[in-house]
């Protein structure tokens, strides 16, 4: 099985969110996809704008060499999957070539300990019922919060998930 790295992102790469928040986007037709220009929208671009400048923000993300291939990002934030105003809300995105190797998956766990150590007692994050990365989010202890018709917003405890 091939090594990726994993390392805190620092502030001069901050510069990749865009690009995975774009990746991050379900996409239910893959022959009609969204425009990249979506993620200037101020619905999404609140998740990325001035990262790093606001208590709260953290990203980490997974290397092959040097490229980035996946990269899990959070941020206190009142987005689609927030729940109140201490909770920060994630955000995760593997590169398509990169899904199904457990790279989510390791990510995810890193990110969980980082906030651990900043004291955090949950995460947040929302996600569209038909998203196979549901299956890991359920995996991995997140529960169910609140749902509509598409999405569901759910929660990981960082104090009953060990």
């Amino acid at each position: 099985m091939k090594h990726y790295t994993i390392k805190q992102v620092n502030a001069l790469e901050y510069q990749i969110l865009q690009k995975f928040l774009y990746e991050a986007l379900f996409q239910p037709d893959p022959k009609n996809l969204f425009p990249f220009s979506i993620v200037e929208t101020a619905e999404l671009n609140k998740y990325i704008d001035n990262f790093g400048q606001l208590i709260g923000d953290y990203a980490i993300a997974s290397y092959d060499g040097e490229n980035p291939i996946g990269l899990v990002w959070v941020r206190l934030v009142e987005g689609y999957g927030h729940v109140d105003s201490k909770t920060p809300e994630l955000n995760i995105s593997i590169l398509s070539p990169y899904r199904g190797k457990g790279i989510g998956r390791t990510l995810l766990q890193s990110m969980f300990q980082l906030l651990k150590d900043k004291d955090y007692k949950q995460v947040s994050l929302s996600v569209q019922k038909a998203n196979r990365a549901l299956t890991l989010y359920l995996a991995l202890g997140f529960e169910i919060y609140t749902e509509d018709e598409e999405t569901f917003t759910m929660i990981y405890s960082l104090i009953n998930n060990d």
